[in-house]
């Protein structure tokens, strides 16, 4: 089932999103990625039969997503199809739109999916209406909604009430805007949740999603710097050849590898809500991170002159790397939450135990 999905997913992206048109610009190409995410039933893969969509498990939305990242799709869809599609359980007529892809959902995400909502202050609620602003919204332009989190709510603000200013993206792929919401009433904005954990749960699910992403954008990055040191010859021999370069990529082949097992075990601890879902969470996040940006800075370093060079796919994944990096947040603040974990449950006398073999082998 999963490895139909994969290659289903691969030969649609393909064949919908040729990257010369992701350097042009990102109107265009966001239009036609959402276009075969609902096409594709992408859109409500974790969204119950009864709301038109399919049902599946978060293990599913994460082999997806490696395939998301490696095609650089340009869309909303973690924030809709896994953010929204999570937050809005027992929401019928939401989930129904969200299945169909007539909602897209526009968020500014936190500093840090494993640490917490943001410190910069959002909007607040003065009367009934909503007062301040949101920075680096991903998708405002193109988006129907925009989501609002705080520790205890998430509201969804139509984004005809919301007025947009775009700004400069380092992510050529992601548009991105700031968002003014005074005056917004907040009678017509439906509230998904109140529930603290339902949006922990929600982040959560983003988290391991973010996590797959930057596994594909990894895996694609070092297929093509294989590619071409392959083919680029120096001093009489391809540069593949060279103990230093070969050394480097095998390096990088481990980390992804390491990156996809962590973060395919994090779903599946996820879907089951088993008693180590954070440390799971934060493994994933830190390998899937680290991954990523050794991956797309090698593609860059390796191919030379033209790994600078705009023409070339290079720059495209390393910004995707590190827009999407930013959103997990530092590797190191992950492994001090693990370290804290190992240390708190030894000082308890816990045994750690290793999953079991099925385990692994299920969530390949």
């Amino acid at each position: 089932m999963r490895d139909l999905l994969r290659y289903s997913a691969r030969r649609s992206l393909a064949e919908a999103l040729p990257h010369d048109q992701l350097r042009a610009g990102p109107e265009a190409p966001t239009r036609d990625a959402w276009a075969v995410a609902v096409t594709q039933g992408w859109t409500g893969l974790l969204v119950p039969e009864e709301y038109g969509g399919s049902a599946l498990a978060l293990a599913d939305m994460v082999v997806l997503s490696e395939e998301l990242g490696r095609a650089l799709f340009p869309g909303p869809l973690v924030a809709t199809a896994v953010l929204g599609a999570t937050l809005a359980t027992g929401h019928a007529a939401l989930l129904t739109s969200i299945a169909n892809g007539s909602i897209r959902i526009g968020v500014s995400w936190p500093d840090d999916l494993r640490g917490g909502l943001p410190v910069q202050p959002g909007p607040v609620n003065r009367n009934g209406a909503l007062r301040g602003s949101l920075t680096l919204v991903e998708y405002p332009i193109d988006a129907t909604h925009i989501l609002l989190l705080d520790w205890d709510q998430a509201i969804l603000v139509p984004a005809s009430d919301l007025v947009v200013t775009e700004q400069q993206p380092f992510d050529i792929t992601c548009p991105i805007g700031s968002v003014d919401c005074d005056g917004v009433r907040l009678g017509h904005c439906p509230t998904l949740t109140h529930d603290a954990i339902m949006i922990e749960r929600a982040m959560a699910a983003a988290a391991v999603t973010i996590a797959a992403e930057l596994v594909g954008v990894a895996a694609a990055a070092l297929e093509m710097t294989i590619s071409y040191v392959g083919e680029r010859r120096q001093f009489g021999t391809t540069i593949g050849s060279f103990q230093a370069v070969k050394h480097r990529l095998a390096d990088t082949y481990v980390l992804i590898e390491n990156a996809r097992s962590a973060t395919a075990y994090a779903a599946a601890v996820e879907d089951a809500r088993g008693r180590d879902r954070a440390l799971a969470l934060d493994t994933a996040a830190s390998c899937a991170v680290e991954a990523a940006l050794a991956a797309t800075a090698d593609a860059v370093q390796l191919h030379g002159a033209i790994g600078y060079a705009w023409d070339h796919d290079a720059h495209l994944y390393l910004k995707r790397a590190r827009r999407l990096a930013a959103n997990l947040g530092q590797p190191e603040a992950a492994r001090a939450r693990i370290a804290a974990t190992l240390m708190q449950s030894l000082s308890h006398g816990a045994e750690f135990l290793f999953p079991p073999i099925a385990v692994l082998e299920e969530t390949r």
